[in-house]
């Protein structure tokens, strides 16, 4: 039956009971925290996504802004979900419209981060640490506190987003001293940081980053694009993973307990079949999450796009 969906339903339609539930924001004590993507793709298409309607569905909890694409100099791309919003000098974009719908959703208690980087961005990094740590620098001035920035230069103008969350796809010189940097920044205004690695162990792009020491909040993996260890390769039912099956939260959790200094982990997955490879449906979400669930580190699940429609 084709009907329309509230934007988290077809995550939601996949969750235990233990899971599911009202949600305000971000909370590490609880296994139904709910992350969501708004922005690119994030309507399964190029039709624009009311982030307000996103913000009203009391089981999101975490929504991430994305993305901010390009470093040097510093642009966002929101595609379908630019309207209202006008050019600055050097390309960034000035939207008070989803200033005005942040800070709406941040009244429902909705956390709100920035994404950075995603599959759109292109570049290689940074020449030096000192380039990086500016470059950490003018971001955090950007959409952290205001005041260093004019208000009329700021793309979201008075909105303190709540943290930052590092989407990194490739290869990036100098990201380890970048994410120091922005670590800092983020504990002097009590902010918070996010990253989304591919599911392999350790991730190829983030792996250096979470070997150098540097504190990640929260942490939603893409268990989606391989296989090998995505939620396609789960088997197992009531709590329990077959001794054959190769998901690897598990891997993922010893890390967090250690190595990640007590990080919390959300399981990634795509909301719509046109998002990588490796969806699986609600019926075959269900048992991922309830194993998932039984580690102390899982906090709940991302959804990395929503679908309009089910």
């Amino acid at each position: 039956m084709l009907c329309r969906a509230s934007p988290a339903l077809s995550c939601l339609l996949a969750l235990p009971a233990l899971i599911s539930g009202v949600q305000a924001g971000w909370n590490p004590g609880a296994k139904n925290n709910l992350m969501v993507y708004w922005g690119q793709n994030s309507n399964g298409g190029g039709q624009p996504q009311d982030l307000k309607l996103l913000c009203d569905d009391p089981a999101v909890s975490v929504i991430a802004v994305s993305f901010l694409t390009d470093f040097n100099p510093l642009k966002l791309n929101l595609a379908s979900n630019e309207a209202g919003c006008t050019k600055m000098s050097g390309g960034m974009i000035k939207c008070p419209s989803i200033e005005k719908d942040i800070k709406y959703c941040q009244g429902k208690q909705k956390t709100m981060l920035l994404s950075l980087a995603g599959g759109e961005y292109k570049g290689n990094g940074w020449g030096s640490a000192e380039e990086a740590k500016k470059t950490a620098t003018n971001v955090f001035d950007l959409f952290g506190p205001a005041g260093k920035v004019p208000e009329a230069q700021r793309p979201f103008g008075s909105v303190v987003m709540d943290g930052f969350d590092f989407d990194f796809e490739h290869e990036t010189k100098g990201l380890l001293p970048f994410a120091q940097q922005l670590r800092k920044l983020a504990d002097g205004a009590k902010l918070i940081l996010g990253a989304a690695p591919q599911c392999p162990f350790p991730d190829a792009t983030l792996g250096p980053v979470f070997s150098g020491g540097v504190k990640f909040d929260l942490v939603a993996i893409q268990f989606y694009n391989n296989p090998g260890c995505g939620l396609v390769a789960f088997k197992g039912q009531g709590g329990k993973k077959d001794a054959g099956s190769t998901y690897n939260f598990e891997q993922w959790a010893k890390w967090a307990k250690t190595e990640g200094q007590q990080t919390h982990l959300l399981v990634g997955a795509p909301a719509i079949e046109k998002v990588g490879g490796g969806a699986v449906s609600p019926a075959q979400m269900k048992p991922i999450i309830e194993y998932s669930a039984t580690f102390p580190e899982f906090a709940g699940p991302c959804c990395r796009w929503r679908r309009r429609r089910w």
